[in-house]
């Protein structure tokens, strides 16, 4: 295994579900030095509560890995909108710009994780509101995001940086009543190859990791809201026969596949292909 080196991580939507797991799962890898390793952990204002607990968790996970004289690294809980692309972006960049952490760090990872289902409505029933916010969340904040985080790391000379898209089989896979998701999520991974073509190679390297269906809030919803009767009626059964997966164990095989780092750049890995 390579070094534990100084890292910086970045995740949006880090307060609970799968970018609660990720950041956990992160900072328990030995791969990151537990010492001088920095998180920025963000969340929607609504989520601050649950986001200071996921920092509180990471610094602790992060304690357990180091002695009183080495130190710990730094956890930063950081609340942001992301629906008000116009508002979260200048905040964004103007953080990302003034982080000191960069310098020191060896390598960073931003997991570019926050989304929303959006509505479930057939297409037939869409409207140009319910288009415009969920296209802003999960494609234009996260475009944009992508884009300000290779830009700051390639101005602050960080010698490696990694790019995690959350995906999902939507992205490849139509599904009833889920238009508007399917299509971000198809959005996202598409953007994330071509900047994995445009960097390559170099110190830039992007994953569009599919977490397989996970046991979380976004579920619950669909099982009590999916117009779709069949459909609601698998995702129930799914509930009940236990084949949800824990967000906890997706998060572990996603950090095994940046340890080994043998995956290959702007790829579409699912939970299932590991």
């Amino acid at each position: 295994a390579a070094m534990a080196s100084s890292t910086l991580v970045l995740i949006t939507g880090a307060s609970r579900g799968f970018g609660r797991a990720v950041a956990l799962a992160l900072a328990a890898s030995p791969a990151l030095d537990a010492s001088t390793s920095s998180f920025l952990l963000y969340a929607s204002p609504r989520g601050a509560k649950d986001l200071e607990r996921t920092a509180e968790d990471v610094r602790s996970v992060l304690q357990g890995r180091t002695t009183e004289e080495k130190g710990v690294g730094r956890v930063h809980p950081m609340s942001c909108d992301l629906s008000d692309v116009d508002q979260a972006l200048p905040h964004m960049t103007s953080t990302w710009t003034t982080i000191v952490e960069w310098r020191r760090s060896r390598h960073a990872i931003f997991v570019n994780n926050a989304g929303s289902l959006g509505p479930l409505t057939p297409v037939h029933a869409l409207s140009v509101a319910d288009l415009r916010a969920a296209i802003d969340l999960n494609v234009t904040a996260s475009l944009a995001l992508s884009a300000l985080f290779v830009r700051v790391t390639k101005e602050q000379g960080v010698p490696r940086c990694t790019v995690v898209n959350v995906s999902s089989v939507c992205a490849v896979q139509p599904i009833r009543s889920w238009g508007v998701y399917c299509a971000g999520k198809a959005a996202r991974d598409l953007f994330h190859a071509v900047l994995a073509l445009e960097e390559e190679p170099s110190h830039v390297k992007v994953l569009n990791y599919a977490p397989g269906p996970l046991d979380t809030d976004m579920q619950q919803t669909i099982r009590t809201s999916d117009p779709c009767e069949p459909q609601r009626q698998a995702f129930l059964m799914m509930k009940d026969e236990g084949k949800l997966l824990d967000p906890a164990t997706s998060a572990h095989v996603l950090v095994e596949l940046l340890e080994k780092d043998n995956y290959a750049s702007g790829a579409h890995v699912d939970f299932y292909d590991c």
